[in-house]
């Protein structure tokens, strides 16, 4: 496989991505920082003063931000690996035009693998940066937070990206028997 392949796929994603951005600004970013508000930093107060003679260690904030974090990294992911496949599979065959094309279905799914780690990194470091600023943790810590939201995540996405692919090649199978003309590319792995 030529990282070439992969990286136009990456490419064409970000040119898609840099038109549609704001569609994903409030499931991206504007939910997880109010929830991160209101639930950290309201509820947070209220655990914080806690009732009794217990006390607690962490404040509340501290605790839930970087749970908040995964969540936020493992939706983007798992949004990026479902809709945009299925959409390019079934309803804007963008799929069956990339590989009319030297790009095979291994290049699509590395492509579009690399595209979610770039926008994961991209989302947590902002998400590392929103923490940072309310106080649940350092600059250090959040950047520490960083990789393994983004290698988790991604690693959940390719295994749905994995399911995909295997769908994608059996619908090729499936017009082929039905005696639809689909180029060979399809079916190279």
């Amino acid at each position: 496989m030529i990282l070439a392949y992969p990286g136009r796929v990456v490419e064409a994603s970000a040119r898609v991505y840099r038109r549609t951005w704001r569609g994903s600004v409030i499931s991206t970013f504007l939910n997880p920082v109010l929830f991160l508000l209101a639930m950290g930093v309201g509820l947070g107060k209220l655990v914080d003063a806690g009732a009794g003679d217990a006390t607690l260690e962490v404040a509340y904030l501290t605790f839930l931000a970087p749970g908040l974090l995964a969540s936020t990294a493992m939706t983007t992911a798992a949004g990026d690996a479902s809709f945009p496949v299925m959409a390019g599979i079934k309803w804007r065959k963008t799929y069956e035009a990339v590989l009319a094309t030297p790009i095979g279905v291994a290049d699509i799914v590395a492509g579009h693998l690399g595209w979610i780690a770039l926008r994961l990194t991209f989302v947590t470091l902002v998400y590392a940066a929103v923490m940072t600023v309310f106080g649940a943790t350092t600059v250090v810590e959040g950047l520490l937070a960083v990789p393994p939201a983004v290698l988790a995540c991604n690693g959940d996405a390719a295994k749905e990206l994995a399911v995909f692919e295997r769908a994608f090649v059996r619908y090729c199978e499936i017009q082929a028997a039905l005696g639809a003309v689909i180029p060979e590319a399809y079916f190279s792995h």
